[in-house]
């Protein structure tokens, strides 16, 4: 995701975000980090650095459905 365009960044951001909520994960507001510190690569966007959250807090089973179907995403975006 990180070597993707900047408008495939955000769409694969919003899945990752859709996914998420969908599992009824929470994170903290972030809005004032992405404002300060924009020192990760995805510090650029809020709603990149709000996908990395969720990320984050997400179990492993989690992570790893997000991450399968984030990939699956990416690809048909290629094709």
């Amino acid at each position: 995701m990180r070597n993707a365009d900047l408008d495939k960044q955000i769409l694969a951001s919003q899945k990752i975000i859709e996914i998420a909520k969908s599992n009824e994960l929470m994170i903290k507001d972030i809005s004032p980090y992405v404002r300060t510190f924009r020192r990760r690569w995805y510090d650029v966007d809020e709603e990149l650095c709000m996908a990395m959250e969720y990320l984050k807090t997400a179990s492993l089973e989690i992570q790893k459905k997000i991450a399968i179907e984030v990939i699956n995403f990416l690809c048909e975006m290629e094709n």
